[in-house]
């Protein structure tokens, strides 16, 4: 389990979100700290969960090896369920939770069973929309209103569809082999986009360019004049994307 916590954190990309209410909390109105500290928790042991999932789904054997995968995520899930209901007593936001986990599971299966997912309704940023659970939790707790936690939900469609689209571009090529109808495969596939080459990453860059800045207009919205966190989130975020196409580029010219 531990290793399993660390494999996470390692990543920073995903660090910066799962950390996001100690960063925000400085911000809000006064938390109680052992609270704050379990919504981290939660955050924590629910993406380490789905991020296991996400490796069994893909069949990656040196992970199930390593960390003999269901069992782990099943302790990781029943722990951050007990949390959750640790945090919030409140009907309403709990029942918002579960739904986010519920959809995220059904969207995941659906790209497992080969299911077209709907792209327009930005289904697959469902697949990874368990990221917004601690930050939603500390909105609700801090007392941010309905508009602003409805406002950080569009933010994370558009961020999160962003980062799953630079995800379908890295495993462009193994799912193509295994036919995984992605945001990005769904375009080769119906021959919206005919050739594989530099210009496939550039289009697909700029669409994930582009998503960030949407989410980065809402987070204006949320943060109006004070210090805006999801910006700073957006902006090392697209310093990564061009980093990526830089070095997507030179591959193909090799």
């Amino acid at each position: 389990i531990k290793d399993s916590l660390k494999f996470v954190l390692s990543w920073v990309r995903v660090k910066r979100i799962i950390l996001l209410p100690q960063q925000l909390a400085e911000f809000e109105n006064k938390m109680d700290l052992n609270i704050l500290n379990k919504i981290t928790a939660i955050g924590l042991l629910g993406w380490s969960a789905f991020t296991i999932d996400d490796h069994i789904r893909d069949n990656d054997s040196e992970i199930k090896a390593k960390w003999v995968s269901s069992p782990i995520s099943n302790i990781l899930k029943n722990r951050m369920y007990q949390l959750i209901n640790d945090v919030i007593p409140s009907r309403g936001i709990s029942q918002q939770i579960y739904k986010i986990i519920t959809e995220m599971e059904s969207v995941n299966k659906m790209e497992e069973d080969g299911i077209l997912l709907n792209f327009k309704k930005m289904q697959h940023s469902h697949k990874s929309m368990g990221l917004i659970i601690p930050t939603l939790l500390l909105f609700d707790k801090s007392g941010r209103t309905i508009s602003d936690q409805k406002n950080l939900f569009k933010f994370f469609e558009y961020f999160i569809s962003a980062r799953q689209i630079s995800d379908d571009l890295t495993d462009l090529d193994e799912d193509l082999k295994s036919g995984k109808r992605t945001y990005v495969t769904e375009k080769i596939f119906t021959k919206k986009i005919k050739k594989i080459d530099n210009n496939l990453f550039i289009y697909m860059t700029q669409k994930i360019l582009n998503d960030c800045e949407k989410a980065r207009m809402i987070s204006f919205k949320i943060f109006k004049k004070r210090f805006n966190l999801l910006e700073d989130i957006i902006f090392d975020y697209e310093i990564a994307v061009k980093e990526d196409l830089k070095s997507n580029l030179l591959k193909k010219d090799l």
